[in-house]
């Protein structure tokens, strides 16, 4: 088991549910993360084990084929590095027919199912590891079924199909369809106990278009914010620029109302309501759910990077100053170095050690 001694201000490499295991229960203040998306990409890694049974000599199947062609629909297309990411050899894991554990990389699950039960294995540690006040910002999109039923190694192959993953024999899912990540995954959040507050659009202004003509572009995706306690949450409200006129969140005076401007359709800086009068919230208004930010590579990384601006307002929100920021799956060092900035501490996990020397130049680089 670390302390938070060990590890506070450092990335630890490894697979996610080891680390976070030996993290301290209720020593995180929020979490803020982007897993690996099902079904877009293989990262390289090490396959992991997951739902092993820890006393199982275990037989593992042939690996499961499925190649990865990077289309222009693919949020990953617009990348600089795309053709690295297209992999004809890509793996879906090997299962063991003993015990049913699965052995492959996070994301390149053979079902929706699967993936969405690796995923809540994650958050539930991370659920033990928040304080009752702690917070979890989940930014994941969507994926499109590319498979038929009957395609999965579950179900060819009966050896495999143990009673511990019967459950998870992939939905038919019409080709072409989205598979309802998001929705899943809030789904068995819920299910998990924990409180859900906003779906927050994060709308990407520079995505590429779509070069089909049986659908809209995708041009956002989703940011999920749940809560340990909806009563006991450390939250600091956010403000932006007021849009036309300013009804809501407005500071009002118990002073008898004078003359008082008429209002345009922008609205004045002051104005009556019921014997009242009524100014603007000087700060703003009441930060809205649809973020429009840009993606933002960063030079050296050839993958898919958080944009700054993107956790920066989920960090000032949700984690007092001093407080600490875990991103389990932290690739290349952004929420380390927004921590950094906003003064907060991190504690980053990725699995990849390619990734450090990346991550040791970015947060070099702030000094």
């Amino acid at each position: 088991m670390f302390t938070i001694e060990d590890i506070i201000d450092k990335i630890v490499c490894g697979h996610v549910l080891d680390v976070l295991a030996q993290i301290p229960s209720e020593s995180i203040d929020m979490c803020v993360t982007s897993p690996p998306y099902f079904g877009l990409r293989s990262y390289g890694t090490e396959p992991q084990i997951w739902d092993e049974d820890k006393n199982c000599r275990h037989e593992w199947s042939a690996e499961i084929k499925k190649p990865i062609n990077l289309q222009s629909g693919n949020p990953e297309y617009q990348r600089p590095w795309r053709e690295l990411a297209t992999d004809k050899n890509a793996t879906q894991g090997r299962f063991c027919s003993k015990c049913g554990a699965w052995k492959g990389e996070l994301g390149l699950e053979p079902t929706v199912e699967l993936y969405i039960n690796h995923l809540m294995q994650v958050f539930n540690e991370v659920q033990r590891i928040l304080k009752p006040s702690g917070s979890c910002y989940i930014n994941i999109a969507d994926s499109y079924n590319r498979f038929k039923r009957g395609n999965t190694e579950i179900e060819k192959n009966p050896r495999v199909a143990t009673n511990l993953f019967t459950k998870f024999v992939q939905a038919p899912i019409q080709i072409g369809s989205q598979c309802a990540i998001p929705e899943r995954l809030i789904i068995a959040m819920l299910e998990n106990g924990w409180a859900k507050l906003n779906t927050i659009i994060w709308h990407k202004p520079n995505a590429m278009t779509f070069s089909g003509k049986r659908r809209f572009t995708n041009d956002y995706e989703s940011f999920l914010f749940f809560v340990k306690n909806e009563k006991n949450h450390y939250f600091e409200q956010q403000f932006e620029p007021y849009q036309g006129k300013a009804t809501s969140k407005a500071w009002h005076s118990n002073k008898p109302a004078k003359a008082v401007g008429s209002q345009d359709r922008n609205g004045h800086s002051q104005w009556e309501r019921n014997g009242q009068i009524w100014q603007r919230n000087k700060k703003g208004r009441n930060k809205r759910t649809v973020w429009r930010i840009n993606t933002k590579g960063y030079r050296g990384a050839h993958f898919a990077t958080f944009a700054p601006e993107l956790i920066k307002i989920p960090i000032q929100a949700s984690c007092p100053l001093g407080g600490i920021v875990v991103d389990p799956f932290i690739g290349s060092g952004t929420t380390a170095m927004v921590a950094k900035q906003l003064d907060r501490h991190y504690i980053g996990i990725d699995l990849n050690p390619s990734y450090t020397p990346l991550q040791q130049k970015r947060l070099t680089e702030m000094r």
